[in-house]
């Protein structure tokens, strides 16, 4: 029986396994927020006509099938996928702030498989018919983080058929600008043409380092990005040799386009167990010409 209310407006759901065909929230006429928290979700479809937030934090999908949701009235969205396949989102055309989260248990990641478009956990669809899972329907967002772990296929999968970001003021990309080439990284800001403030995170692994073994292709780079609107460069990594390697080829490609480099700033992140401390370095330590004058 679907759940009917005329009243509900918030749903705060932990550890429940739905395993249905659909989801079908239509008859909950005024539930604005709902929140899944550690929850398995073994549906084909879900529908939130009505909702405008919506939280799905270290959920479960199914490992042979993308789970399609809809909810074409959202503004706020935050997925964090545990485990399974990346569920497919479909139009959202109001949605404001998005946070998407990839574990290291995500089932679309590659399996060492040199770039084969037949490799089911990069591509996820039969050669020729891939769509967009995520960015797509996250094309409307004005704040935009994007995280994974690094074997995770999806953004620059979806980067193939990137669509503009009209509306995007802030974004933040994290743990996977280490594992994809430079040239992804250009390829989406030329896709952001109001892009306020853009935050990088760069930690050193096993597949950052296996990536930089071909870093000196990227210095021949032709691509730039024009956003005019970008005041502020935050890049937040380890102080390891080959991060600021990375860190010195993304700074030449931000001045390549026009960025000066008085709006790139730098944090230290060391490596702690458990934890992750921010703290604020001279940009000397990863730019060699730095000639700011705003101090150290």
């Amino acid at each position: 029986m679907p759940l009917v209310s005329q009243h509900l407006t918030n749903l705060d759901v932990q550890n429940v396994f739905l395993d249905k065909v659909s989801v079908d929230f239509s008859s909950c006429l005024v539930l604005e927020e709902l929140k899944l928290k550690h929850c398995g979700l073994w549906v084909h479809d879900m529908s939130f006509p009505s909702l405008k937030r919506m939280f799905l934090v270290e959920c479960n999908f199914p490992e042979d099938y993308s789970v399609r949701i809809s909810a074409p009235g959202v503004v706020s969205l935050r997925l964090h996928v545990g485990r399974g396949k990346t569920p497919l989102l479909e139009s959202m055309p109001l949605l404001e702030t998005a946070c998407i989260e990839l574990s290291y248990q995500c089932k679309d990641q590659c399996r060492g498989c040199g770039g084969d478009e037949s490799c089911e956990g990069c591509h996820g669809y039969p050669v020729g018919s891939y769509r967009s899972v995520l960015l797509n329907s996250l094309s409307n967002a004005v704040n935009l983080e994007l995280k994974d772990e690094p074997k995770v296929y999806i953004y620059k999968r979806d980067l193939e058929c990137c669509p503009i970001f009209g509306r995007l003021k802030t974004l933040l990309l994290d743990m996977w600008c280490r594992a994809i080439d430079l040239h992804a990284l250009v390829r989406i800001l030329q896709h952001t043409p109001i892009l306020e403030k853009l935050t990088l995170q760069l930690r050193s692994d096993e597949n950052f380092l296996n990536a930089g073994r071909g870093e000196r292709k990227h210095a021949r780079i032709e691509q730039t990005f024009a956003c005019a609107h970008l005041k502020q460069v935050d890049i937040e990594c380890e102080e390891k040799l080959r991060v600021k390697d990375k860190v010195r080829q993304i700074v030449k490609i931000f001045r390549k386009s026009g960025i000066l480099t008085e709006k790139i700033g730098f944090k230290k992140i060391p490596r702690p167990q458990g934890y992750h401390h921010f703290e604020v370095v001279s940009p000397r330590a990863f730019d060699d010409n730095w000639s700011g004058s705003g101090g150290e």
